[in-house]
């Protein structure tokens, strides 16, 4: 059974139609002349507004994984720009102007280590020589939500896929220099602020 129901509030009809939700309402403005047909529920079905233009929309929630998209260093005020990738090490292609996000590690934000490769020149991981325990390392996800990280610690090794076999536990973001030689590759690791 539909239910319909006329309202005169402060001069404005309203008309709802009432079967279980509420379909829909017309707002229209009353006076004398216009009062019998405002108030007819055959004429105002016929101006209905979607309840959907009526009320706020929920949005869709964020997926659950964040991709970097940004790093920012203050204190070297420094913009690097991040890629992703997947695939092995050996498909890996480094841009020399970008680092890249190697994605058959975790996201951030997520338990296990966010791997982010690029190599140790300038425009890209230059900075990582630079870098100190507790230096602020600002994380922008593909929302556009920013993520505050700081340096643990900053090693060096001889080869750059020892830096891949030593990472630590728990959320964690490592940021690998790869050398465009033979030289050695440094590794700083990041974990969130406030952790």
């Amino acid at each position: 059974m539909i239910l319909r129901k006329s309202f005169v509030l402060s001069g404005i009809a309203i008309f709802v139609t009432f079967s279980g939700l509420i379909a829909g309402c017309a707002l229209t403005p009353i006076d004398q002349s216009n009062r019998e047909t405002a108030l007819n529920p055959h004429v105002l079905s016929s101006t209905l507004l979607p309840l959907t233009l009526l009320t706020p929309q929920s949005t869709e929630p964020l997926p659950a994984f964040s991709i970097p998209i940004h790093l920012e260093f203050p204190n070297q005020e420094r913009l690097i720009g991040v890629d992703s990738a997947d695939g092995s090490l050996e498909a890996l292609s480094l841009s020399v102007s970008r680092a890249l996000h190697w994605t058959q590690f975790p996201p951030i934000q997520h338990s296990g280590t966010t791997i982010i490769l690029g190599f140790d020149t300038a425009p890209v991981f230059d900075v990582l020589p630079q870098l100190q325990p507790g230096d602020v390392v600002i994380v922008t996800d593909q929302y556009g939500r920013k993520y505050l990280y700081r340096v643990e610690r900053r090693t060096q090794s001889d080869a750059f896929q020892t830096s891949l076999k030593t990472l630590p536990d728990g959320v964690a973001i490592a940021l690998i220099g790869v050398p465009l030689g033979n030289g050695s590759s440094i590794k700083v690791i990041l974990r969130p602020a406030g952790k």
